[in-house]
Parts: C-alpha cells; sequence; structure tokens
C-alpha cells in the first residue's frame, strides 16, 4: 500500500508542474498563430483603445478559424478555408 501512496504522490506532483506547462503551449500556439497568419506583429497601434479592438478582432478571428464544424480545433484548416473564400469573393 506504501508503494501506491508513493506513486500517486510522484504522479500528483509531475502533474501539477505538467499542466501550466500545457496551458502555457496553448497560449504560445496562439500568439505564433496570430503574429504568422493574422500579421498581429506588423501592428502598429499606440492607444489602448485600439489595441483593445485589435485583441478582440484577433481574438475573433481565431475563434472562427478554429471552431468551424469540419476543420475543429484546426487553426490552419480554419484559416485556409476563410482565405479561400475571402479571395473569391
Amino acid at each position: 500500500m506504501d508503494r501506491w501512496r508513493q506513486i500517486n504522490r510522484i504522479a500528483f506532483h509531475l502533474t501539477a508542474r505538467l499542466l501550466p506547462a500545457y496551458k502555457r503551449w496553448s497560449i504560445e500556439v496562439f500568439f505564433r498563430n496570430c503574429k504568422q497568419k493574422l500579421a498581429f506583429d506588423k501592428c502598429q497601434l499606440r492607444k489602448q483603445r485600439g489595441i483593445e479592438r485589435m485583441w478582440l478582432l484577433l481574438s475573433l478571428v481565431h475563434f472562427l478559424c478554429c471552431t468551424l464544424p469540419d476543420y475543429r480545433g484546426a487553426f490552419e484548416k480554419g484559416f485556409a478555408y476563410f482565405r479561400e473564400c475571402l479571395l473569391q469573393a
């Protein structure tokens, strides 16, 4: 029984350390997509209101790209779909 307590304790500590890293990774992926595909790195806003609006728009576009029924969770595929729709218009 003592062995299982040790294993559970180790698993708990590993989970406690890995979970924040996993959450951090999803934030990093969001920023990379915003910079590479949505041109966030080209943004030159100075006023807080403009920056907040830009964040809102980037978040909305990222959300839409990730939640398309056929491409759920795949930003790249959703982005390509919306890009094609805009280019055809």
